[in-house]
């Protein structure tokens, strides 16, 4: 081969590294990231499958692994047992030009037979900054191909590159969900004030709750705020303040609040309420919620001293979950505060996700799911 043809290939490698530098430096996603890489590397280098993956931050959990191209990331194994881990735990390359004869891996070799995918040479590259290690980046042909040190030289330097981009969008996130949270203790400290404000004013009690009403709905991205006070009646409890500007009548102030009133009283704890379940529920107080577009609440004694004086309840028509952060007791001031949550009808998790039901849409939370840096 001539020096001009050499030449003339390093050139195309090294103008592919800038366009691959300024592409994924824009990319939003692991798919995008992965889409664009596998174009643009797949015109000087020869391969049949790449695959990214990331793991996160002193785990072996996998945050993101995408394939583009061929099927190298079909087979599923025990994240000890892939090349990927091998390569992110001690960063070195990993060459195997002969699949068939290599003798690591041997689940993978077995998964990857049974899946009948036919691979010949496979490079896998460590995927690290000056500050981190992120994950590996690995291509994979079929046989008949092979690779050499400058081949293998080149894909370091591009998984260099992709580190680097991939650095960037986790450190964007990161910055994005520090301004958020400080955001959220912004509000909620502004709560504090307002509701702080409204006490020392001179309006009467409904007045007053009602304005608490409305700065808690604000905060807490909530349809509907309520407080109840106790019933004549042992164990109910009649809604007294209520901020619900967009209501359809059928949830009001002076409704008689039947359950989960006892549940309250017994242990003083948050309930969270799914309506989207009739099981457990009186039927009226299920039909006002369908009524209404309720799908869930978060219901929250207001206890002092040990005794509950009333309820307050945060309803939501959609069906972003309350997180545990969310859900914060009332402090007891004249015992311990109370800090355990307790499910009530259809048990509910406040960590998780309910599970998906057939033909449920999948946009159902405040993100779609896709795996982002």
């Amino acid at each position: 081969m001539s020096a001009h043809v050499l030449i003339q290939g390093e050139t195309q490698r090294y103008e592919a590294v800038l366009r691959i530098s300024e592409a994924l430096f824009a990319c939003q996603t692991c798919e995008e990231l992965a889409r664009i890489l596998a174009d643009q590397l797949g015109k000087v280098l020869s391969f049949d499958d790449l695959e990214v993956i990331v793991f996160k931050e002193n785990s072996k959990e996998i945050e993101c692994k995408v394939c583009a191209k061929g099927r190298l990331g079909g087979p599923e194994a025990p994240v000890e047992e892939l090349p990927a881990w091998h390569v992110y735990d001690s960063q070195d390359t990993l060459l195997i030009n002969d699949w068939k004869a290599d003798e690591r891996f041997p689940r993978l070799k077995e998964l990857v037979a049974k899946a009948d995918i036919d691979i010949g040479s496979v490079v896998r590259v460590p995927l690290m900054t000056p500050h981190q290690r992120l994950g590996t980046l690995g291509i994979a042909s079929r046989p008949g191909t092979t690779y050499s040190a400058d081949d293998i030289g080149f894909l370091r330097l591009i998984a260099r590159v992709v580190a680097l981009a991939i650095e960037d969008r986790l450190n964007l996130r990161k910055e994005q969900e520090a301004r958020a949270e400080l955001q959220r203790q912004n509000d909620r400290l502004q709560l504090l004030l307002n509701v702080t404000n409204r006490i020392t004013s001179n309006l009467g009690l409904r007045e007053l709750l009602r304005a608490v009403t409305a700065n808690i709905r604000e905060v807490m991205h909530g349809d509907v705020v309520a407080i109840s006070l106790p019933d004549a009646a042992p164990g109910q409890f009649r809604v007294f303040a209520m901020d619900f500007p967009h209501g359809k009548g059928f949830a009001r102030e002076e409704l008689l609040v039947m359950q989960p009133a006892k549940d309250l009283l017994d242990s003083m704890k948050p309930v969270v309420v799914d309506w989207r379940e009739s099981e457990g529920f009186p039927s009226e107080a299920y039909a006002i919620a369908a009524a209404e577009g309720v799908k869930l609440s978060c219901i929250i004694p207001l206890v002092n001293h040990g005794r509950v004086l009333g309820r307050l309840s945060i309803s939501r028509r959609t069906e972003t979950s309350f997180t545990p952060d969310e859900v914060i007791p009332e402090p007891d001031f004249g015992t311990d505060r109370h800090c355990g949550r307790k499910r009530f009808g259809v048990p509910r998790d406040l960590r998780t996700e309910r599970k998906t039901r057939p033909g449920e849409a999948l946009s159902r939370r405040r993100n779609p799911q896709r795996d982002e840096f």
